[in-house]
């Protein structure tokens, strides 16, 4: 299950590398930042998360609910639904325990080579001054 708000980045990262993977992820999206940190506020929340305020919140279901109420924002973790729920944390936590890349943004654009041969060849068309401010003289 993945708490999150609309906007959130690391919302929008968790949920799809679930899906990547083919976990049931239980997305719940608020619809505001406040709303999400009014809902993990709760007491029942907090002695969970402990020091964890941020977005998202992932939890693991030992058991997934039937009841389709549960997957709204409004009730969305419940007594019945937190029974077998273990914290995982947040975005990183979800991506360490789906053993994916934190950095995987595909394959570099340019090899190292061509990223330095592109600076050399700006640089060469650049004059350079080189001012030397030596005890407040010029």
């Amino acid at each position: 299950m993945i708490l999150g708000y609309a906007g959130c980045g690391y919302y929008d990262r968790a949920v799809k590398a679930a899906n990547e993977v083919g976990a049931e992820c239980w997305p719940t999206k608020f619809a505001t930042r406040e709303q999400f940190i009014k809902h993990i506020s709760k007491p029942e929340l907090k002695a969970i998360l402990r020091a964890h305020k941020s977005s998202p919140v992932v939890f693991e279901l030992a058991v997934v609910p039937s009841r389709p109420a549960a997957r709204t924002s409004q009730n969305v973790l419940d007594a019945d639904t937190l029974s077998d729920a273990a914290f995982i944390g947040g975005c990183d936590d979800l991506l360490k325990r789906l053993k994916l890349s934190l950095l995987d943004n595909g394959p570099p654009s340019r090899t190292p080579t061509e990223v330095f041969k592109y600076f050399e060849r700006m640089q060469s068309s650049y004059t350079f001054v080189l001012y030397v401010l030596w005890r407040g003289a010029w």
